[in-house]
């Protein structure tokens, strides 16, 4: 039997006024009553906490259980049965101080609260009834101290679902940072597979490609860019995290528990930042739905403001380089992960509040240049054309090799970022400016087609064309010109292998003055054609062949066309 009661009245019906009817209805949330709960289980110098439901028909039964320091009979008929006499006043590392923590189990109307608590061998219960009436009885004596809230309700199946999802959505929400161990345990025997236990708690962090944390004096903050998370996330994903999905974001926290969260920028410089604060110096206001804008919030948020114009942007510059020299060093096909970090760090860079200037911004490269695999946008941005190639090839490795500058972008968003700060010096798809023509192999060469070179070299002399030597060659993209010129802005970049623009490829044969060597393009219908008749008649195949290449010549008064058929005359004769 019970020692002590208020039990005057037989009442089994939810008293709509008095003190504790009033200090319910303050919870927008009534299963915010578990984060009370957990709030006074940390107080009490709890390491774990385990929330427990079990249904058994239509019988449910929540329990908050820790291991904290228990309470004696001073405590309960003191702070735990008497409204605002609360243990935690003037102690600055409680984070309730308005006792209403009990109470709050009232906001889902349960029958019955058994609070079974133990400390120093000795061991009570106390029983709320619902019209908030309370028992206080002395159990057998337990090890160990402890506390176990259990509220017991009636209810169906489908309201048990609904009741399940209502503490875990609380639990994620309040208490998902708790600097204690909190465990969700789920027991249905008729389902299940809705049964079982996971965890609540976690590391204090932001979703963001790129983060800063500092300790200070008890105070954890974790600050971090938004933009660029939807490409790569420097922690791991947490789709229950509030904070994405959202450009802006700011948490507040004590002792892990949540005070306030926002998506709205609290000082300038905060846009499109996420961060957290925890700190034992922030408090709740009364209604427990928001943070006390008080000194102590003040200074937490500048020294937020002082991270991200500090520490975060000298984070972003070192691991942007390093990203940008990873990239540049791996090799092809490129691994997902390693595209996609740099990415994010980049757009993070070009965005604000952070927007690096361009000599911060590094670049990977196709190849070195200048003996570095990277460059940085300022570097670029100083020469008259930027090119830009999706991955590592031939052509990019050539361009290196002459001097130019290729940046490695692997995806279109590397361009995008880069145009957004500004015009650019192109960027200019590499591929679209640039031919590569390799020299057929001598495997591939027969007598006819070195004799159909030769012939053409002397037709082209006898028309007075200063021609060294002719080879056929294989663009590595479409060339509409049937051969290029050898000179001039025609680049040697390994053995039999010659680089030039596509725009002299199309041009110089017609334009320039031939003074060096000419490549044939073994894939042009005319050259098909002559290397087909050349097996039959080479005198009669060069000298059509230079017919033709001579067309696209500027000849007006007919000198060249005149040469030639002098000199072919000659040979004839």
């Amino acid at each position: 039997m019970p020692y002590r009661s208020e039990r005057k009245r037989d009442v089994a019906e939810r008293p709509e006024a008095g003190p504790v009817a009033e200090m319910v209805r303050q919870f927008a949330d009534p299963h915010a009553f578990v984060r009370e709960l957990v709030q006074n289980s940390i107080d009490a110098g709890a390491t774990a906490i385990v929330v427990r439901i079990e249904r058994a028909g239509a019988s449910v039964t929540t329990v908050v259980e820790d291991d904290g320091a228990g309470m004696d009979r001073a405590v309960i008929e003191g702070p735990l049965l008497t409204l605002f006499n609360s243990s935690k006043e003037g102690d600055s590392s409680k984070i309730g101080k308005y006792g209403v923590g009990f109470v709050s189990v009232f906001a889902v109307d349960p029958e019955v609260v058994e609070i079974d608590t133990w400390r120093a061998g000795v061991s009570h219960r106390v029983r709320l009834f619902r019209d908030h009436r309370y028992e206080l009885e002395r159990l057998a004596p337990r090890e160990g101290s402890g506390t176990r809230v259990s509220l017991h309700q009636t209810m169906d199946a489908a309201r048990f679902e609904e009741h399940r999802a209502r503490i875990e959505g609380a639990l994620l929400r309040w208490c998902r940072y708790a600097a204690v161990s909190i465990e969700l345990q789920v027991v249905d025997p008729d389902h299940h597979e809705g049964s079982g236990a996971r965890r609540i708690d976690g590391p204090l962090g932001v979703p963001a490609p790129i983060f800063v944390e500092t300790h200070r004096a008890g105070e954890h903050i974790v600050v971090g860019p938004s933009t660029g998370t939807d490409r790569f996330c420097a922690t791991p994903p947490a789709p229950e995290d509030p904070a994405w999905g959202k450009a802006t974001f700011a948490g507040f926290y004590n002792r892990g528990l949540t005070l306030f969260e926002t998506t709205e920028p609290l000082l300038p410089g905060l846009e499109q930042v996420r961060f957290r604060v925890d700190s034992p110096h922030l408090r709740h206001t009364l209604s427990r739905d928001n943070v006390l804008r008080d000194k102590a919030f003040h200074k937490a948020v500048a020294r937020v403001r002082e991270l991200v114009s500090g520490s975060l942007r000298r984070e972003l510059v070192s691991r942007l380089a390093r990203a940008a020299r990873d990239l540049a060093r791996a090799k092809p096909p490129h691994d997902e992960e390693i595209v996609l970090s740099y990415v994010a760090l980049l757009e993070a860079a070009c965005a604000a509040p952070l927007v690096l200037r361009k000599d911060e911004i590094v670049l990977p490269l196709v190849a070195p240049w200048e003996g570095k695999p990277v460059a940085s946008e300022e570097q670029l941005f100083r020469r008259k054309e930027m090119f830009v190639a999706p991955v590592v090839d031939e052509l990019g490795l050539s361009l290196a090799q002459i001097g130019e500058p290729v940046v490695l972008a692997p995806h279109p968003a590397i361009v995008a970022s880069l145009s957004s700060r500004g015009p650019l010096p192109g960027p200019l798809a590499v591929e679209k400016h640039w031919v590569l023509w390799r020299e057929v192999s001598a495997d591939d060469v027969t007598a006819s087609d070195h004799e159909l070179c030769l012939g053409l070299q002397k037709a082209l002399r006898g028309a007075g064309m200063r021609v060294d030597r002719v080879a056929f060659a294989r663009p590595n993209t479409y060339v509409s010109a049937p051969c290029v010129l050898v000179q001039g802005d025609v680049r040697c970049v390994g053995v039999g292998a010659w680089l030039c623009r596509i725009a002299f490829a199309e041009r110089g044969w017609a334009e320039e003055k031939v003074r060096g060597g000419l490549l044939l393009h073994v894939h042009d219908e005319v050259v098909i054609a002559a290397r087909e008749r050349a097996r039959d008649d080479t005198f009669v195949a060069a000298h059509l062949l230079a017919r033709v290449l001579l067309l696209s010549r500027q000849d007006p008064a007919g000198k060249i066309s005149d040469s030639l058929i002098e000199a072919s005359a000659k040979v004839i004769a």
